[in-house]
């Protein structure tokens, strides 16, 4: 799982140097990574399986709602998919 976590954050942040990648707990439907990069702020991976997509799409929603009144204190929500060289996650 842990060289899954490490492919995914390649595609999603190109140029990030992984230090260390370290299981979290606290996830109950999902698996939770902590990325600790050499250059740049940590990273926290949450990998959701396909039945709770749902759960995953709703967290991304509350986020948005969150931004505007808490700014940079929310968390930002990124796909490998979403990631372009230009605007890494």
């Amino acid at each position: 799982m842990i060289e899954n976590v490490a492919a995914m954050i390649v595609k999603a942040s190109p140029g990030s140097d992984i230090a260390e990648i370290v299981p979290r707990s606290g996830g109950q439907l999902s698996t939770v990574f902590e990325v600790r990069r050499t250059a740049a702020d940590p990273l926290i991976v949450k990998i959701y399986g396909p039945e709770w997509a749902w759960n995953q799409a709703k967290e991304v929603h509350v986020h948005g709602l969150l931004a505007d009144h808490l700014g940079t204190s929310v968390p930002k929500s990124c796909t490998p998919r979403q990631a372009t060289p230009r605007s890494p996650c």
